[in-house]
């Protein structure tokens, strides 16, 4: 062999070398643009991620977790009593994404008497609470249609629909359910019995 026959070869060797390289860029890029767009529609259809910076939600969702909520449990129904929901208050200026918990339907009246909540005046049981409450009152409150009453779980270190002047969240302004909070202490499923009045 002599050397131009073996330049001949290394130049060839080093075009398929260059194809083949190019090629598998060309699979990984459309692998990853594909995978891309998949999460996107995911994220902004489906599924919203969230991450609670508090601990009004204490204990069920400590501060610092990443819940993931579902979209798609709003799309035929509306909020539950004891849902966890993730939403945006009313006011233009404010555009916090906020986690609590839903107490007051549509319709109810919903009184905090000594730390104790009514719902039309029936003691309601809240076995998910933090702690004993502060001995606060507050309302009542007449839920509009469209509108829900929320509170955090850690009711003496929320501030909830208690607080806020507009004292409800809208309907539309619901985002999603919160189905699994991502804690320190890994997962946990955000399901609770139906609670009744």
């Amino acid at each position: 062999m002599n050397l131009n026959t073996l330049k001949e070869k290394a130049i060839e060797q080093a075009k398929v070398t260059g194809k083949s390289i190019l090629k598998g860029f060309g699979e990984f890029l459309k692998y990853s643009i594909s995978t891309a767009l998949v999460v996107v529609i995911l994220t902004q259809v489906f599924i919203l991620v969230a991450v609670v910076p508090t601990g009004s939600m204490d204990p069920t969702v400590p501060a610092d977790s990443i819940m993931l909520c579902l979209r798609t449990d709003y799309w035929n129904n509306d909020p539950q009593r004891g849902d966890i929901i993730v939403f945006k208050r009313s006011l233009e200026s404010d555009k916090t994404v906020y986690t609590k918990r839903v107490v007051g339907l549509p319709g109810d009246t919903v009184e905090i008497r000594g730390g104790d909540t009514y719902i039309n005046g029936l003691f309601y049981d809240e076995p998910w609470l933090a702690q004993e409450p502060e001995e606060l009152d507050f309302g009542p409150y007449e839920v509009p249609e469209g509108q829900y009453f929320c509170m955090g779980d850690n009711r003496n270190r929320s501030t909830d629909c208690r607080y806020w002047p507009e004292h409800f969240v809208d309907r539309d302004k619901v985002l999603a359910r919160g189905r699994i909070a991502i804690t320190s202490k890994g997962f946990k499923k955000l399901s609770l019995p139906e609670r009744k009045v």
